[in-house]
């Protein structure tokens, strides 16, 4: 099994190199002159991702090995590569059908394409670009949520949260797999695939190819995030009393500590549990990795 830190080195490279092309994209929108409302609208989409990306980046820098681990079993780093391929390929074809000119010393770009091809081509760029971020949302949630349970006030509330999480990625999923046979049905027409000056369809031959992979690691994340969250929502049922710490230097602790539970239900039920003159106690199941950073060096 990796190490937490090349875990989290891989997934930062990745990271990086989607900011970096989702960056590059949205140079390109900001350079056009007088391009179309449509193409402009564009960047606001990208800055959506450039965001999500970013927020990760920051959560990447200092995160317990457990959710660092969790985020490699929702198949993170698939649809952050998504994200990347979907927006190197559209700055590639973007870029097809830009020409450069020179007005006062200045380099411009000018857009020269027809309306068919902004209308349809953007399009389904946006929904492409829409379901990647919205996976890498849906894989970053379920990494927190089936590593976190001590956020909320009762096991029941977690429950909950997991359940709905469920329902929304269900739904993603088969977002994804309507996008991916719209692309499937499209007629191809190889004598617009050759037009250098205008393009009046909505995807290429390579467009699709490129497209359909990406949706593809898209599913794959899905697919494990659902796995890693309907895991974890059938694993156990708890139930217990109050646990408090009845001062500053005590801690305490209930729930699910960790992700690498395996398979099969448990019951637990705990009565009321106190930590006191610098006690610590945790009720509930923790893996190994959550083990270590709660109780550190001070096993009681």
């Amino acid at each position: 099994m990796s190490d937490p830190l090349s875990i989290t080195a891989g997934i930062l490279a990745i990271v990086t190199a989607a900011c970096a092309s989702a960056k590059g994209l949205f140079q390109l929108v900001d350079s056009l002159r007088n391009a179309p409302k449509a193409i402009k609208d564009l960047n606001e989409h990208i800055m959506d991702v450039q965001q999500v990306l970013k927020a990760l980046e920051s959560t990447l820098q200092d995160q317990p090995d457990a959710l660092v681990r969790a985020f490699e079993r929702v198949g993170l780093k698939e649809s952050i590569g998504a994200c990347r391929t979907i927006t190197e390929d559209f700055a590639k074809t973007l870029r097809r059908y830009t020409t450069n000119s020179a007005k006062d010393g200045i380099s411009h770009r000018r857009v020269s394409l027809t309306v068919t091809f902004r209308k349809s081509k953007i399009a389904t760029f946006q929904a492409r670009l829409k379901a990647a971020k919205e996976t890498v949302q849906f894989a970053i949630t379920s990494a927190t949520l089936v590593t976190s349970s001590t956020l909320y006030a009762t096991t029941e509330n977690y429950q909950a949260a997991l359940k709905a999480h469920e329902e929304a990625i269900r739904s993603q999923a088969k977002q994804l797999e309507k996008l991916e046979n719209e692309l499937i049905d499209l007629e191809l027409d190889s004598a617009a695939e050759d037009d250098e000056e205008n393009d009046i369809i909505s995807v290429t031959t390579r467009e699709r190819g490129v497209a359909l992979a990406a949706l593809v690691d898209l599913k794959h994340s899905c697919q494990k995030s659902l796995l890693v969250t309907e895991a974890r929502s059938s694993n156990t049922y708890q139930k217990f009393g109050n646990v408090t710490a009845v001062d500053g230097l005590s801690r305490a602790g209930a729930g699910m500590a960790g992700s690498n539970f395996g398979d099969g239900k448990v019951h637990q039920e705990w009565k009321d549990t106190t930590a006191s003159n610098g006690g610590q106690v945790f009720v509930g199941r923790m893996d190994n990795e959550a083990f270590r950073s709660f109780w550190g060096n001070q096993v009681r």
